[in-house]
């Protein structure tokens, strides 16, 4: 039998919050499947908080 990779994600999407010094910094994660699904939450959230000074991501695609 061959050996399967598995992976844990997050089952549903999460919201996180950190104030240090007047600076209030928002975190969000959302479960995705494809890199379009990426580009519309960070389409949504730019729309959102257009007034942030940063706008940073991160994903994983896939095992490699």
């Amino acid at each position: 039998m061959a050996e399967q990779d598995t992976y844990v994600t997050i089952a549903g999407p999460a919201e996180g919050l950190y104030k240090e010094k007047g600076s209030k910094f928002l975190a969000f994660a959302f479960p995705v499947s494809t890199e379009a699904e990426v580009k519309e939450v960070l389409e949504r959230l730019r729309k959102d908080y257009f007034d942030a000074r940063h706008h940073s991501y991160s994903f994983i695609k896939g095992p490699d």
